[in-house]
């Protein structure tokens, strides 16, 4: 389908393509050499690769390319882009960085987040046609929150530690906001967030007001009382609506506590969960490929045969990487 092509076209680029969407402006000069130096449709000027830009110089050269892609005359497809139909690719390029950080794969990363800016770029020229901000408002707006919120930094402020920045960040929070009242004591959860960062996010706020645990060993005691709970709910009898209803809740005050406990050791759980997700997927997957080598599958396998075939694997992950950032290459297929 028509539209299909143009979802995938523009979260994986193809410049070709792009360049014949729109009337040709500007074309590369013969014998430029591409791989060696860039060229600059806007301003119609060759520069080195080597001769690196500074920061201001090449976000301009973003916003510029974007505000040719929506002028008349530009790419038909991003000319009739609009604040909803975008919205779903704030969260892929976000979630595919997210993705490429957890792998460690620094090249794609930094791609990535390139794609995350383009969007940000993108809603600001949007805005601009709109009349309602622009980049330069986006910008400012960032810029001069984080001068305020880092008083100890750019004024007379004091804060000797991360927990006084963080104190410091949400009273003057609250002081900007002018006192209006949040809907709910510990404020708004944006709700593209997963469960484990809302837990993480909720735990941290009432934690800054002082209710919390005092360390991490009093949060895994917490755990195992969760634990506990859970097991003798999993043991009652019978089944019934009820009964599962009360696993249920008993299982998410279990991972609620798992959120603290990772919060109380400075990890990020829903980072963590997404690693082990990794791992287990790279795990399986040499496990299936082995034992297809050996002209066998998990099919009718014992249990203890199983166990063996994993314990082979676990083996092999471990051979093969030194950490979770080089998951199969075809588990990917989105990765070149």
């Amino acid at each position: 389908m028509p539209g299909t092509q143009v979802d995938w076209t523009y979260r994986k680029p193809d410049r070709a393509r792009r360049a014949q969407a729109a009337p040709p402006v500007a074309p590369v000069p013969p014998g430029i050499d591409l791989l060696r130096r860039i060229w600059d449709p806007l301003t119609m000027t060759v520069r080195n690769r080597a001769d690196r830009p500074s920061p201001g110089e090449a976000f301009a050269r973003l916003v510029s390319i974007m505000d040719r892609l929506r002028e008349p005359g530009g790419c038909p497809w991003d000319r009739e882009q609009t604040f909803a139909s975008l919205r779903r690719y704030l969260v892929e390029e976000a979630a595919e960085a997210l993705e490429a950080l957890d792998r460690e794969d620094w090249p794609h990363f930094s791609e990535e987040l390139g794609d995350l800016l383009l969007q940000i770029v993108f809603h600001g020229r949007m805005g601009a046609e709109a009349g309602l901000f622009d980049i330069v408002d986006i910008v400012e707006g960032i810029s001069d929150k984080m001068t305020r919120r880092h008083p100890h930094v750019f004024g007379a402020g004091h804060a000797a530690t991360a927990e006084e920045v963080h104190r410091n960040w949400e009273r003057l929070k609250a002081a900007e906001k002018g006192g209006e009242q949040e809907e709910h004591p510990l404020g708004r959860l944006p709700p593209d967030l997963s469960s484990l960062q809302k837990a993480q996010k909720t735990g941290a706020r009432a934690g800054a007001t002082g209710f919390d645990w005092p360390d991490a060993a009093a949060v895994l005691r917490k755990v195992q009382e969760e634990m506990g709970e859970l097991q003798a709910e999993m043991d009652a009898a019978p089944e019934t609506p009820e009964r599962r209803a009360r696993m249920e809740e008993e299982l998410g005050d279990v991972l609620f506590a798992l959120g603290q406990l990772a919060r109380h050791l400075d990890l990020d759980a829903d980072r963590a969960l997404n690693r082990g997700v990794l791992k287990f997927r790279d795990r399986y997957a040499r496990m299936v490929r082995m034992l297809e080598g050996e002209g066998r599958s998990l099919e009718g396998m014992s249990d203890e045969q199983m166990e063996a075939a994993w314990q082979r694997a676990k083996r092999l992950h471990a051979q093969g990487k030194s950490g979770v950032g080089s998951v199969l290459p075809d588990e990917y297929p989105g990765k070149g």
